[in-house]
């Protein structure tokens, strides 16, 4: 789990002095996994409390009331069991004859998963130039907060970083610096397999004829992978140049007990941090379009723009083309040529699912995602949601309301519920090595049906494809059409790429 808190320094001018507001504000970010070299924030909270699960040794948890959250404790290495006074301070420092505005901080030393960033802006959106925040430590330029000064005979040392331009001289207005400590010395990355084998036939239903090369995600999308996509792209949630668009973040993920993120702050200071367990479990309550924006963001480089904004540069362009309103009002998205990841179509779903160049009678389509004609047996799970494997050849797979744990951690077992992705082992993987493609989540396809009851909107429906923990049958049951805005718990997404 990963987290950012942010320290944000205002300045606001109606003459010529300038009066200092200074506002604290707490942000939860997830960014990625945490490194295992040195001191780790996991370490770190395995030393200070009794379980790094309990809801007191969050990032985000205050378990001695002072105001200072864990990840700030670990950063600037105060003590999260006694009250603290914050070390933090800022204002306007003179500097070579100028006023800028400044920020004073302990940076701890021996951590391998915290970055410190500061940045400064006129606005809130007005650097959002869809480049990577930077970083401190790069020290000063044209386009970076200067390094003022580090003293080293405190410890951790203490470093003072001024604004980089417009000193607060006469008229001059200046927005603000914000401080952001975060928690993600690891990248959050999509593992793919390769389905070859070009010129496949199609199953008797007609599906799964691919005449390309492609890759398929091995896994379906992970609330650690999508909520490193939120603190990316989404500090709001509500940017909707054309048409009518869902959200990226239902609400639904934070408040049920199967949805696997948070959502911290405000509209424009959104943050979003993972549930304890819950990283390595299928994001849900996703709705096609969302899948096709992760899409774009993933095409587009995953980048990180200091605003956090969805816009073209992230998620409005690349594989899919958002536009025109006419087109996603109408759910008649379709892939761009030259998409290098995407929502996979039907066909290439059920090739990856299904299709076995090696199986010796019969079709060459298995029944069952397990590489199998039988019917797979629902899998139980133990306390953590991950599946219990009896031999290493078992068929398994997440379905028929099997998988039962607290997954909330409020003392009352869910009845039937997520589980961890891949964890059924290799024996319950298809011939190309996906998993959980009969359990676990159904999952959208690009394949849009027409409804004729629909004839306003003709591709109103988008294929999913699967099973799900709280479905009972396989892949000759479940080939469902359902609108592309609906967000349900049982369902998810993966992503396919071409070979780069």
């Amino acid at each position: 789990m990963s987290i950012k808190s942010v320290i944000s320094t205002f300045i606001a001018s109606s003459s010529a002095v300038p009066i200092c507001i200074t506002r604290f504000a707490l942000s939860l970010l997830c960014l990625g996994s945490v490194a295992s070299l040195q001191a780790t924030y996991e370490s770190w909270a395995a030393g200070e409390f009794t379980s790094v699960v309990d809801a007191e040794a969050a990032p985000g948890a205050d378990p001695d009331s002072d105001g200072i959250v864990n990840l700030r404790e670990y950063a600037f290495d105060l003590d999260p069991n006694e009250p603290d006074a914050s070390p933090e301070e800022s204002g306007i420092l003179e500097f070579e004859g100028s006023h800028y505005l400044f920020i004073r901080f302990p940076r701890r030393t021996d951590a391998s998963d915290l970055r410190y960033e500061v940045r400064a802006q006129d606005g809130v959106y007005d650097l959002c130039d869809g480049t990577k925040p930077y970083d401190w430590v790069m020290g000063s330029s044209a386009s970076q907060p200067g390094l003022v000064s580090t003293d080293n005979s405190t410890n951790p040392p203490t470093v003072t970083i001024r604004d980089y331009e417009a000193p607060l001289e006469g008229s001059t207005f200046r927005g603000f610096l914000q401080l952001f400590v975060v928690l993600d010395a690891i990248e959050q990355t999509v593992d793919f397999v390769t389905v070859g084998d070009l010129g496949n036939p199609a199953d008797s239903d007609g599906y799964g004829d691919v005449a390309y090369e492609f890759e398929i995600g091995e896994c379906e999308i992970t609330n650690d992978q999508y909520a490193e996509f939120l603190n990316a792209v989404a500090s709001e949630d509500n940017w909707r140049p054309k048409g009518v668009l869902e959200p990226l973040y239902d609400v639904s993920i934070g408040n049920e007990a199967r949805g696997g993120i948070y959502r911290h702050g405000e509209a424009g200071s959104y943050t979003y941090s993972v549930k304890p367990l819950m990283g390595d479990k299928p994001v849900i309550y996703i709705s096609f379009y969302s899948a096709c924006k992760y899409c774009n963001w993933l095409h587009n480089g995953k980048l990180r723009p200091r605003c956090r904004r969805m816009m073209v540069s992230t998620t409005e362009d690349g594989a899919y083309d958002f536009s025109d309103d006419t087109v996603t009002i109408s759910n008649g998205l379709v892939r761009r040529p030259g998409a290098r990841y995407f929502v996979p179509t039907e066909d290439e779903w059920c090739k990856a699912a299904y299709y076995d160049p090696t199986k010796s009678s019969g079709s060459k389509y298995w029944r069952w995602a397990t590489r199998s004609d039988i019917e797979p047996t629902a899998a139980a799970v133990d306390g953590s949601g991950v599946i219990i494997i009896d031999t290493p050849a078992s068929k398994l797979a997440n379905y028929a309301y099997s998988a039962s744990w607290d997954s909330d951690l409020d003392g009352s077992v869910e009845a039937g519920n997520l589980s961890a992705v891949a964890s059924a082992g290799a024996g319950s993987k298809s011939f190309y090595g996906v998993a959980d493609m009969d359990g676990n989540v159904t999952e959208w396809t690009e394949t849009a049906k027409i409804l004729s009851h629909h004839t306003a909107n003709s591709n109103w429906a988008r294929i999913e494809r699967g099973s799900a923990w709280n479905t009972e049958g396989g892949r000759w049951k479940y080939r469902v059409p359902n609108k592309f805005s609906e967000e349900i718990e049982g369902r998810g997404f993966r992503v396919a790429r071409i070979l780069p």
